[in-house]
């Protein structure tokens, strides 16, 4: 039996969703997490977490930072009044406290545990923050070199930091990533601020980020609610991406440091940052997208571009683009430096070669000449000095120097003619060359396409 117009296209939309469904972004469940189920009191699972003790001396922090269980944690430590514990409801309690004017407080960490050291991915935390003079709550990421490199070599990343002092306050959190020549104050960030006057402790918010290869998307709430993109275009000229390495996870409560400033009277003792969860997901395999661009014939020393067309599906997230295999002495870029397939399955850039002009046997013999008669002028010039030993050797010297050109020019060349043409040599070489363009998706899955390219 002949199936009708209308069971036709209903397949047709069958096949189609389904296709989708298998390039569009695609989260699934969480390929590790906690969610922080346990007895009330309880110490967070030491299969997933470990502790930094003690004062780290990082930037002037006032608190000391104890385990659970206290283990070698220094006093104040005191297992009857933990730094970091379950409540029973679900959450992990990271408390700091005032201890006589001595501040405790917990930073958690995954490292050290082989399994909780992360690559890309989708990672974040449901989290109400305490809001008060001195606190810093932070949820952020560190390199798993930094014991061999050191920081800002290994990179961080903070998903999430707030303190009341401008620019940030009640209202307002930020995220910035920190690596080899843009730390500290210049990190690369933003603020988000809560709509409808939202503030960090009216409840529980997310806080995440979308990292992939050279691209790191940072958001609240909801995953479509991206409030910064940085591509590694967005680093500095001269310094290194550093993000395409292993990190592991830190949730910390500072107290005091050169960010927050001190607590005061105002400060509650105990103050506490909630935790709900901490899940990582990594995106089902999504298609890097199908390019193509037109050839380009480039003079060298001058600029030539061609447009790239792009076609992925709609919903598959940023997709970071690069160039690479450009000839000698030229510089390829694609600009913007990623395209976002969200809501649109086409998407265009432009991919640009920046050349070096070509030396010639005239130029280089116009270069020699005039370096000839300079040093002939300065030989001369130096007869001149009265008592000058040796003058009949500067002589002969500066006479040299100038017959070399003289030679050149009616030696070789007749009458004095211009030299014989001959190729072009240095700056980017003439001849063909197919430059590669690769995008990179969410999931960490590429593809490529060739730029044909003339240089004459």
């Amino acid at each position: 039996m002949t199936p009708g117009r209308s069971s036709l296209v209903a397949i047709f939309a069958f096949i189609l969703l389904f296709t989708t469904s298998l390039f569009a972004q695609n989260w699934s469940n969480p390929v590790w997490s906690d969610e922080f189920t346990g007895a009330p009191n309880s110490a967070p699972d030491p299969t997933k977490w470990t502790f930094d003790v003690g004062n780290l001396n990082v930037n002037h922090e006032l608190e000391i930072y104890c385990s659970n269980p206290i283990g070698t944690s220094p006093a104040p430590c005191n297992s009857t009044t933990p730094s970091a514990y379950l409540n029973g409801n679900g959450q992990l309690v990271i408390e700091a406290r005032n201890n006589n004017g001595t501040w405790t407080s917990a930073r958690l960490k995954t490292q050290g545990i082989p399994s909780e050291n992360f690559q890309y991915g989708r990672i974040e935390a449901s989290i109400k923050l305490p809001s008060a003079t001195g606190l810093w709550p932070a949820f952020w990421m560190l390199g798993t070199s930094i014991d061999t490199v050191s920081w800002p070599a290994c990179g961080e990343i903070d998903i999430m930091e707030n303190v009341l002092t401008a620019p940030l306050g009640a209202n307002r959190i930020a995220s910035t990533i920190h690596g080899p020549g843009y730390s500290g104050s210049n990190g690369i960030s933003k603020q988000y601020t809560f709509p409808n006057n939202g503030t960090v402790d009216d409840g529980y918010h997310i806080y995440g980020a979308i990292w992939s290869p050279y691209l790191i998307q940072f958001y609240v709430d909801d995953p479509s609610n991206i409030f910064q993109t940085i591509p590694a275009t967005a680093i500095p000229s001269g310094t290194q991406w550093v993000y395409n390495n292993n990190f592991f996870l830190i949730l910390n409560l500072a107290v005091g440091g050169d960010w927050p400033g001190p607590p005061d009277a105002s400060t509650p003792s105990p103050s506490q940052m909630l935790v709900d969860y901490v899940r990582v997901y990594k995106a089902a395999p999504v298609a890097g997208p199908t390019m193509s661009a037109s050839a380009m014939t480039v003079t060298a020393g001058q600029t030539g571009s061609s447009m790239l067309n792009l076609t992925s599906t709609a919903g598959s997230g940023k997709v970071f683009l690069t160039c690479s295999n450009s000839p000698a002495n030229s510089t390829c870029s694609v600009s913007p430096s990623y395209v976002d397939f969200t809501s649109s399955a086409t998407a265009t850039a432009t991919v640009n070669l920046a050349t070096q002009p070509h030396s010639s046997a005239r130029q280089r013999f116009k270069a020699g000449l005039f370096a000839s008669l300079a040093m002939g002028g300065i030989s001369f010039g130096m007869l001149l000095i009265p008592g000058l030993r040796r003058r009949q050797m500067w002589l002969v010297l500066g006479l040299g120097l100038l017959l070399l050109p003289i030679l050149a020019i009616n030696g070789c060349g007749g009458g004095g003619s211009s030299p014989t043409p001959t190729p072009a040599t240095g700056g980017t070489p003439n001849g063909s060359y197919n430059m590669t363009v690769t995008a990179y998706t969410v999931s960490g899955d590429q593809s490529s396409t060739n730029v044909a390219v003339t240089i004459n």
